[in-house]
């Protein structure tokens, strides 16, 4: 019982871990467009902290991964075929494609036109931000409702 405890405890710590960064992220992304069109050097620096938040992200996945799966050994395995833990691991590995595909390449985008519009003489295309906004913003909607379901599934065991 004690193993199991501890992967419990490391399973919240990775499912922290990821609340965490889905939140900042959101947050920061907020920021970074409440500073925009004035303090773009503000708004640069800002969006580089973006990049952080993904590898906190991925770290908690990672964990939550391999936590999961000791877990599943330290049982037996008998949730394994299950239709809840079956849908949930498919939401799972959904929600990190979702974010490394939607999240990653958008928060590039935006790194790269905040930088080349804070630099000397740069300009900013507000059009392709407001495009940016409407994308990221529509990403942590989708990656909250995925990561709240993949939850729910894990509580509850929905079938």
């Amino acid at each position: 019982m004690n193993g199991q405890l501890s992967l419990l405890v490391v399973h919240f710590l990775g499912l922290i871990l990821i609340a965490g960064a889905t939140v900042g992220a959101w947050v920061a992304d907020g920021a970074v467009f409440k500073r925009l069109p004035g303090d773009r050097a503000g708004a640069a620096a800002l969006a580089a902290t973006l990049r952080a938040y993904g590898v906190a992200a991925q770290l908690g996945a990672a964990v939550l991964l391999l936590s999961g799966l000791g877990l599943l050994a330290v049982g037996k395995w008998a949730y394994w075929g299950a239709l809840w833990l079956t849908i949930k691991l498919g939401l799972f590995v959904a929600l990190g494609m979702f974010g490394g595909i939607v999240g990653g390449s958008s928060g590039r985008k935006l790194g790269a036109l905040l930088a080349a519009a804070a630099a000397p003489g740069g300009s900013l295309d507000e059009a392709a931000v407001a495009k940016l906004r409407a994308t990221r913003m529509s990403f942590h909607y989708v990656e909250t409702v995925m990561f709240v379901a993949v939850v729910a599934l894990a509580i509850f065991k929905i079938s």
